[in-house]
């Protein structure tokens, strides 16, 4: 029996016998207008895109007396991703289900004490909270990057542990121990509190390749003001490793009070997450990010107002400042203003306007640009978008008109100006 037929039958199994969890996904349609190029069409072929999961259950068993057992878990079971209107396919040509367990927590439980046997928990990240524009945190996250081994989590009167030891007893070429530590929470005064961990991992008995991690964070709340200070620092000692790149370390502040509030992050390692991998447009080491923002709300002012300061200790810094006004209730105005510090200098100055209508939302606008490319020439451009969108025209339905991709260019001997393009879509979605 080939293997997508085995597939089939599973994906049929699981359908009949389980409650569906979640089955989700949408339908897109557009035709455009390209005017420059002259060309007109429909944008379909790959439309449906579908999510499904075919049963999510949780589990969870508890013993009794003053010390007892627990396990907790959640089996999600999903069908490969749907686009189009054929199923994407593995290498065998078969459909993919997906079975993954989630919130796995395994204890023995005694008064203020349990014992973890899942694993040993993770190195305390303190300055995870740094945020730039609600969404880009794990941009600036930096991970100690201590080697986790098997082992257990330990927990009593609120502080935690991670004990780890690992031994390949096949092959005999892996030895390694983890131990990472967090604190409670403590409660120094009245509105202050701090926290601590640390961490320590070794790969061999000769102790040449090793992490060390440490860090905390404070906390401060009296009336309209909040402060937090949190730090992640490490040293990873190994052979590969140069002396000057043994240390790194993360900071991150941030501070509101009443309307106004700041933010403040550094690390010596820019990374994308747990990947380790620089950001390309960004400084390699020394990654310092500040921000300032105002909310008027407070004042029956219905405006807003932000500035930021991307990598500022080093020439590629960029200044960015935003600015809203609620003019009436569904029309919105907005300004933006971008800037980079280098001797060829390029800057950017917009405006938006936004009308939120029962209908409909419509909204414009314009960009005007400009770049240095020489002390005796400077390119400069300007930019329109505008789109109307509905979602009560057809129930179920979101329809979309939008136009962009249009350039003036405001130079001698610049490239033919770009006219645009027009698209109209219908989105379906469940």
């Amino acid at each position: 029996m080939k293997k997508s037929l085995v597939a089939t039958l599973l994906v049929a199994l699981l359908a009949s016998s389980m409650v569906f969890a979640g089955f989700g996904g949408n339908v897109t349609a557009s035709f455009g207008w390209d005017i420059d190029n002259e060309t007109v069409g429909f944008n379909n072929a790959n439309a449906p895109e579908i999510e499904l999961t075919l049963n999510e259950t949780a589990g969870e068993k508890k013993g009794e007396g003053a010390v007892y057992a627990e396990i907790k878990a959640k089996l999600v079971v999903k069908l490969s991703k749907v686009t189009g209107v054929k199923a994407t396919t593995t290498k065998d040509d078969s459909l993919e289900v997906k079975a993954e367990i989630k919130d796995l927590s395994a204890k023995v439980i005694g008064d203020k004490w349990y014992v973890g046997i899942t694993g040993a928990m993770g190195p305390a990240d303190f300055a995870k909270s740094y945020n730039v524009d609600g969404d880009k945190k794990d941009f600036w996250n930096w991970k100690s990057g201590a080697l986790k081994v098997s082992g257990v989590e330990v927990g009593a009167f609120g502080y935690t542990a991670g004990i780890g030891f690992n031994k390949n007893y096949i092959l005999d070429t892996e030895k390694g121990a983890f131990f990472t530590v967090k604190t409670v929470e403590y409660k120094l005064i009245e509105g202050l509190t701090a926290q601590a961990g640390a961490t320590f991992a070794v790969q061999d008995k000769e102790f040449e390749n090793y992490q060390l991690g440490f860090g905390g964070k404070v906390g401060y709340t009296n009336g309209a003001l909040t402060a937090n200070v949190a730090t992640d620092m490490g040293v990873e000692i190994a052979p590969g490793v140069k002396e000057e790149d043994r240390f790194n370390a993360e900071i991150a502040a941030d501070a509101k009070y009443d309307f106004v509030s700041a933010n403040v992050y550094f690390t010596t390692l820019p990374v994308k997450g747990e990947s380790k991998k620089a950001l390309p447009s960004l400084a390699k080491e020394n990654l310092l990010n500040l921000k300032a923002a105002a909310d008027f709300a407070s004042f029956k002012v219905p405006a807003t107002l932000s500035v930021e300061m991307i990598d500022t200790v080093h020439k590629e810094r960029t200044l960015g400042v935003n600015a809203g006004y609620t003019i009436m209730k569904g029309l919105k105005v907005g300004a933006e203003y971008k800037t980079n510090f280098l001797e060829n200098i390029e800057w950017s100055l917009g405006g938006n306007v936004e009308y939120a209508m029962d209908i409909a939302t419509f909204k414009a606008g314009v960009t005007f640009g400009s770049k240095k490319v020489s002390d005796d020439n400077t390119n400069n451009k300007l930019g329109f978008t505008a789109s109307a969108e509905s979602t009560k025209l057809i129930s179920g339905a979101t329809l979309k008109l939008d136009y962009s991709k249009n350039n003036i260019n405001l130079w001698d001997n610049a490239p033919k100006n770009t006219s645009g393009v027009i698209v109209a879509s219908c989105k379906i979605a469940f």
